[in-house]
């Protein structure tokens, strides 16, 4: 099973970043994210025997609490960077309670054969995929002409762990737990 641990955000915060992206859609081709789909991964799992969720979902219950986590989504960028796009994200602002959250998933999972991640933590919640060479000239006017690229903020108080199942209709991401932060 191919799974990862995400923060959910609210539904107000999922419809502003839903009209944004019925906003930018028509700039660019590329994988628009579908609204429900919206999340904040703090750790990709990867896949998953199936016989050792009980184990996964045990790990992330016992990991030790921070306490709720406020959080600011805000301005459009582009992963890895702007030259050679193959994401383009709404940003994540949360104080670093957000990256220990990360750091002690991460270091939590190891034992059960996980592997810890190699890519700096950047908190993002993705918009788009980009698989071709893009001309970013027409998206990046549609993002300037936005009203705002502050989409809004929430306090985060648990995060899931979620299965992800691909098809031909696009990711479809199920809920299997939920952890308080």
């Amino acid at each position: 099973m191919r799974l990862f641990a995400a923060i959910d955000i609210p539904d107000d915060l999922r419809e502003v970043l839903a009209d944004t992206v019925r906003q930018l859609k028509p700039a660019a081709k590329a994988r628009w994210s579908k609204p429900e789909n919206l999340h904040i991964t703090t750790k990709f799992l990867g896949e998953v025997d199936e016989g050792r969720i009980g184990a996964v979902i045990d790990v992330l219950r016992a990991l030790p609490s921070t306490g709720p986590i406020p959080i600011e989504v805000a301005r459009i960028g582009w992963l890895p960077n702007p030259r050679w796009p193959r994401l383009l994200y709404a940003g994540v602002h949360a104080p670093e309670t957000l990256g220990q959250l990360h750091l002690r998933t991460d270091e939590a999972l190891r034992p059960l054969g996980i592997p810890a991640e190699t890519k700096p933590f950047h908190p993002h919640l993705t918009l788009a995929r980009i698989h071709a060479k893009l001309d970013r000239s027409e998206l990046e006017r549609a993002i300037a002409g936005l009203p705002t690229n502050e989409f809004g903020t929430f306090t985060a108080e648990r995060f899931h762990l979620y299965q992800s199942l691909t098809g031909g209709a696009g990711s479809v991401y199920l809920k299997l737990a939920e952890f308080e932060i």
